[in-house]
């Protein structure tokens, strides 16, 4: 039993990591759309 949750564990733990990579490059990306947007409205102006 005490295995299984170990293993459990682990699973959880390297879904957690993927899953916050995911978000913090997604929040990455969103910035820099962010930021792409402001120059070419300055750019415009």
């Amino acid at each position: 039993m005490k295995n299984v949750t170990t293993e459990l564990i682990e699973i959880l733990i390297q879904f957690i990591i993927k899953y916050y990579r995911n978000i913090s490059l997604s929040i990455e990306n969103t910035n820099i759309d962010i930021i792409l947007l402001q120059d070419s409205q300055r750019s415009s102006i």
